[in-house]
């Protein structure tokens, strides 16, 4: 569902282990289907991202004035 337009995907290279802010220097974008589970994946103001595959232990806090975002299936939302 990668897109020109649309919400900002987070990806585990969009994590650091330098700092808690998210790296933003290259982005990808997703449209989303109107029939999907993308709630459960949907990043909010202050959420803790961590990678869980590859680079384990990289991660971030969505910032206040985050866009609409969604994480990748390696990346963990709590």
């Amino acid at each position: 569902h990668y897109a020109d337009d649309g919400a900002l995907f987070i990806r585990i290279g969009n994590l650091t282990r330098d700092s808690v802010s998210l790296d933003l220097s290259d982005i990808q974008r997703v449209t989303l289907p109107d029939a999907t589970e993308g709630v459960r994946a949907r990043v909010q103001s202050g959420d803790l991202l961590v990678s869980i595959t590859a680079y384990l232990g990289s991660v971030a806090v969505a910032p206040d004035d985050i866009e609409e975002a969604y994480v990748s299936q390696h990346v963990s939302l709590a």
